[in-house]
């Protein structure tokens, strides 16, 4: 029997709104990608509790209306409103910048170029056709259909990059808008670089935005990936990757979430040649009503390959966090080793963490491996602070610090870690005083 369920008026708006963001500069092959994936997505709608992968986020009540797009700026962003959007940590990063403001590539800033062997261009210029890969989820679907630009990094081979390209998504301001944008990460053969991704609104309107990144790491590449989502709780943001890596290459994946409205984080990681190793580690704090959906999808499609993922979670007030882990091993897929473990910090009995581990093995000589913890603070080690005139205050973000401290220090590059340090210590201090 077929069900047909009544549009609402977010999806009836996004279906009635298309029209090709770059019609006139993109090719044929794009805007039929973006007409297709409109039309999966007027299939599906968005995803409610119904639909498996978002059983723990249901877009479909939580995205009550369509924000309208953000118009292309007709000036450059000042230094002190990137400044005040990023904060003093991530505006002081030693890094090649790049700015994609309100949805639009808006170049280098900064004055420190790209290093030989490093292009960056933006997603129009570049006359690139995106990928149509993972076009069934339908927050992949939205994207193609809306996105406006994004960047294009590709890195030579064998080329070591020593500064990492900061990419800063910037949005909003005093007015409700959306944005769509869509960037891809080439590392060619031998490479490696790092790259960081900030998402960050400026003003205190609400924002809802959709962001997707291909990545392709080839063989014996090496990508630091990190992400920090800073938009504050009047947005909606949604993140995907489509990462595909080649035989004995180094995925490092990092996501870091402070202060969220809405966010889903998802990741899709298909494994192309053998011998490779991914590893996918999160934070994420969040209070009030706050909401982080961290989903993953391992596809261990070839032998002798490694994944690990490793969350860590800290919830406060009515907060909400999910992590959804699948690790799929296919038959020809000998030898694969996937561990996850997803770990939360509950700070309210309000709070709440949503766990779901899944392993799915169709080969018989493998390690696989998942876990998850909820707790509180320890009794016994806030007394031992307590007892040693450390106020109660300091004595819980002393705890929450620790509980965190051992996933952030798996961040390789010295001034991306300090900078996260930093923002983490600054969260801790505001739900401190929050509480005093």
């Amino acid at each position: 029997m077929t069900v047909v369920a009544i549009k609402t008026k977010t999806e009836q708006t996004l279906q009635s709104r298309f029209v090709a963001s770059a019609k006139g500069s993109e090719s044929r092959e794009f805007e039929a990608l973006r007409r297709r994936a409109l039309q999966g997505f007027a299939a599906t709608g968005l995803p409610s509790r119904r639909v498996e992968a978002y059983k723990y986020t249901d877009l479909r009540a939580k995205l009550t209306e369509a924000l309208p797009p953000a118009v292309k700026p007709d000036s450059g962003l000042p230094a002190a409103a990137l400044l005040k959007a990023l904060g003093p940590e991530l505006a002081a990063l030693e890094a090649v910048t790049v700015i994609v403001h309100d949805g639009a590539f808006a170049g280098i800033a900064g004055g420190v170029a790209p290093e030989r062997g490093v292009s960056i261009a933006g997603l129009v210029a570049s006359g690139l056709t995106p990928s149509d890969a993972q076009l069934d989820d339908p927050a992949v679907a939205l994207n193609l259909t809306y996105c406006s630009d994004g960047v294009v990094i590709k890195v030579a081979a064998q080329t070591k990059a020593k500064l990492p390209v900061h990419i800063v998504y910037v949005s909003g301001g005093e007015q409700p808008v959306s944005t769509t944008t869509r960037s891809r990460l080439e590392i060619a053969t031998g490479a490696s670089i790092t790259v960081l991704e900030s998402h960050v609104r400026l003003g205190k309107a609400a924002l809802q935005s959709n962001h997707v990144t291909e990545v392709s790491v080839a063989d014996g590449a090496t990508l630091a990936h990190l992400k920090v989502s800073g938009e504050g709780s009047a947005s909606a943001h949604l993140t995907s990757w489509l990462i595909d890596l080649g035989g004995k290459a180094d995925y490092q994946a990092f996501q870091f979430t402070a202060e969220p409205g809405l966010v889903r984080n998802q990741g899709f990681v298909t494994y192309r040649g053998e011998r490779t190793t991914a590893t996918f580690n999160a934070v994420f704090l969040a209070r009030d009503e706050g909401h982080v959906d961290t989903t993953l999808v391992i596809d261990h499609a070839v032998p002798k390959c490694i994944s690990r993922e490793t969350i860590r979670g800290v919830l406060d007030g009515k907060a909400r966090g999910v992590f959804q882990g699948k690790v799929i091993v296919r038959p020809d897929a000998q030898k694969s080793d996937g561990k996850q473990m997803a770990k939360a910090l509950m700070l309210s009995p309000t709070a709440e963490f949503d766990s779901k581990p899944e392993l799915e093995i169709y080969a018989d000589d493998v390690v696989c491996g998942h876990g998850s913890t909820v707790a509180e603070l320890d009794d016994a080690q806030m007394f031992y602070l307590r007892a040693r005139g450390i106020p109660e205050q300091q004595s819980r973000a002393m705890l929450v610090e620790a509980f965190v401290a051992d996933v952030l220090e798996t961040v390789g590059h010295d001034g991306i870690r300090q900078a996260l340090q930093n923002v983490s210590s600054a969260w801790l201090r505001q739900d401190a005083a929050a509480r005093s």
